[in-house]
């Protein structure tokens, strides 16, 4: 299987915020200092006495607003800090310059799913998206994105509504509402007519054959 997208995100809050929203997980360069071995929990912030010591790649897995700081899953196991785990908190100049030859320590990947074999199935959800407001499957751009009580970038779904699936190499798809198994489609076209309550849903979609599995998810904000 082949990556289909990839790309540098800078070191803006708001563009790593929302590339964690488009595409997941990041890996990013950073800076390692002194007091960074010693981290036992709590929010990460270099202090004036910190000496640097050199430079790491971590995955960038989420934000916290209230904390004002990034979760960072670590490889320096799970003796150290929070489970191996650190919230690392909002400071640019954590981030590197340059990493990998481009423009910044933080890149995004897009488009490929389960392991990196041409033998795993390949699956992703192509409706709804992300950003869109959908009135009895009618799409529209969402024009009130920070509406409180509702997940920022959640497609917003009012009525009945289909979920598109685009699914390759697959024997079964398996489609979960809030980690519950709802309906499993074994030919194409994977499509899933979605009927929940109103709320913030996670959407799961798995592809299985015998090679491994693959999935993909979206959360979605059931309006009625």
């Amino acid at each position: 299987m082949k990556i289909t997208d990839w790309g540098y995100v800078s070191h803006d809050e708001e563009a790593i915020k929302q590339a964690l929203i488009e595409y997941g997980p990041l890996t990013i360069c950073i800076f390692v200092y002194d007091d960074m071995f010693t981290y036992k929990g709590g929010i990460y912030q270099k202090s004036e006495e910190s000496i640097r010591v050199g430079g790491h790649l971590v995955a960038l897995v989420g934000y916290d607003d209230t904390t004002q700081s990034w979760l960072v899953k670590n490889s320096w196991g799970t003796n150290w800090g929070d489970n191996g785990w650190f919230h690392m908190g909002y400071d640019e100049s954590m981030f590197i310059d340059g990493c990998y030859g481009g423009e910044s320590g933080v890149i995004y990947i897009d488009g490929i799913y389960g392991e990196f074999t041409h033998e795993t199935p390949e699956i992703s959800i192509e409706y709804p998206q992300i950003k869109n407001t959908y009135l009895f499957g009618n799409e529209f751009f969402s024009l009130l994105p920070n509406i409180p009580g509702i997940q920022e970038a959640a497609p917003r779904i009012i009525g009945s509504i289909d979920i598109s699936i685009q699914a390759k190499r697959t024997e079964r798809v398996e489609c979960y509402i809030d980690g519950e198994l709802d309906k499993t489609i074994t030919e194409p076209p994977y499509k899933w007519s979605l009927q929940t309550s109103p709320g913030l849903h996670t959407i799961e979609t798995i592809a299985f054959n015998n090679q491994g599995i693959s999935k993909d998810i979206i959360d979605v904000f059931i309006v009625l």
